[in-house]
């Protein structure tokens, strides 16, 4: 049963995770994900067919472990990825976030996303869904993996984690 308690608790970790992308915060988002956690935006096949395998489809990010995400995250601190330099800043909005399912160690959360990133004097809207796993580590919720659905795929730039 999905108690008013535990929706407050997921969606805390999934605000906290947007707040500490757009406050450059990384070793506090690193924190909010397991060692062994997964980080997944695959690509469109079609415009009506979303990749459902990461070993068939190309995607836009996929990242197994917390190591995966912290070298992401020394790219962009130390300034090896150019198309980062200078950091974009971003706005993320979340909505219609509600628990899908949940048991004494594991929720699932779905939400909608809106990234608004300016960059190099261009402002550019991103937007789609979230899906969320989080599970109970070491006492508190963390995240074990995070699915995002990027709905306006047709980029101009490159896009990099913190931006969807």
């Amino acid at each position: 049963m999905v108690t008013p308690e535990l929706h407050m608790a997921a969606a805390a970790v999934v605000f906290r995770e947007a707040d500490c992308l757009d406050r450059w915060r990384w070793q506090d988002w690193l924190d909010l994900y397991t060692d062994d956690c997964l980080f997944w935006c695959p690509s469109w096949v079609d415009e009506e067919t979303l990749g459902d395998d990461p070993d068939r489809y190309v995607s836009f990010f996929y990242l197994a472990g917390r190591a995966a995400l912290g070298d992401r995250v020394y790219r962009v601190e130390s300034g090896l990825t150019p198309f980062v330099t200078p950091l974009p800043r971003t706005c993320h909005v979340i909505s219609n976030l509600h628990v899908t399912a949940a048991d004494q160690d594991r929720v699932e959360v779905s939400s909608h996303w809106h990234t608004s990133t300016y960059h190099r004097r261009v402002t550019t809207q991103l937007f789609g869904f979230y899906d969320h796993t989080l599970v109970q580590d070491g006492g508190r919720w963390r995240i074990a993996r995070k699915k995002i659905t990027l709905l306006n795929d047709h980029l101009d730039l490159p896009i990099d984690f913190n931006q969807v």
